[in-house]
């Protein structure tokens, strides 16, 4: 099932398309028409979603991993709610093994977690160590997850395709690990800035420019504080700071 509530896959149900609002954008409790609660889990491909009837007992005994990588502030890593503090290898790894669309081995690992300067072995002996730190979250022989996860990346993706960008905007906290440079981080980190900020300046929606402009992305883009301060009204307060950033940015860039 898509965002939308678009079936695309329906083991014997017989559902037709289901009428009712998005699925929480990453996921999460929904309730379905007939008035039974469902769980949304997200899988691979972004904005597609397996819904199953909840069932509370099956929530409680499955693991749940959440990483919030978005942003200047230090990586969060939640395990069924409890915080983890992992090494900023190790979450890489995590991040990597979210989002990544396709299979994983250890050359192909190693090509995105290190580069050219990297060998095999080292991504084998970080992901062993990752396995014993989260043994019922990594397949116990490969490069997948065991478990769903949840990612800020995802989210934030999955409401720009939706076309929430000021709910996007609002979730966008920042870079991807901007400490990072591994290959994949910085690719998909690239990637999502670009697609925010070109969604953000083309929207025409006061309140999505400000969330970006306030966001450490977009504090010094002096065209989104252009495009905002054409759109706030007269009366708005924001006003007043978007033509002093507007002066000290056109200071600061000589133009």
């Amino acid at each position: 099932m898509t965002g939308t509530g678009r079936i695309l896959l329906d083991p014997g149900q017989r559902w037709t398309r289901v009428a009712l609002d998005a699925i929480p954008a990453g996921g999460g409790v929904l309730a379905l028409p007939s008035g039974i609660e469902a769980i949304a889990e997200p899988v691979p491909e972004d904005d597609v979603f397996v819904v199953r009837q909840n069932s509370r007992a099956l929530q409680l005994a499955r693991p749940r991993l959440e990483l919030r990588v978005l942003g200047d502030d230090p990586p969060e890593v939640r395990h069924n709610g409890d915080a983890l503090h992992l090494r900023p290898r190790h979450v890489e790894l995590l991040t990597i093994l979210a989002l990544y669309r396709g299979h994983l081995n250890a050359d192909i690992m190693c090509a995105e977690l290190y580069g050219d300067n990297g060998h095999p072995a080292s991504v084998r002996v970080e992901m062993s160590r990752l396995r014993r730190l989260l043994p019922d979250m990594l397949e116990s022989g490969g490069y997948g997850l065991a478990r769903p996860v949840a990612t800020d990346v995802r989210r934030v993706r999955a409401l720009l395709d939706r076309g929430a960008v000021c709910e996007a905007a609002e979730a966008y906290a920042g870079p991807l690990l901007p400490g990072s440079d591994a290959p994949f981080i910085e690719r998909t980190r690239d990637e999502l800035e670009g697609w925010m900020r070109q969604a953000v300046i083309t929207c025409e929606d006061a309140d999505a420019l400000w969330a970006w402009v306030r966001s450490s992305s977009g504090a010094s883009d002096l065209l989104a504080w252009t495009r905002l301060l054409a759109e706030l009204a007269y009366t708005d307060t924001r006003r007043s700071l978007a033509v002093a950033r507007i002066r000290a940015l056109r200071q600061e860039f000589g133009i």
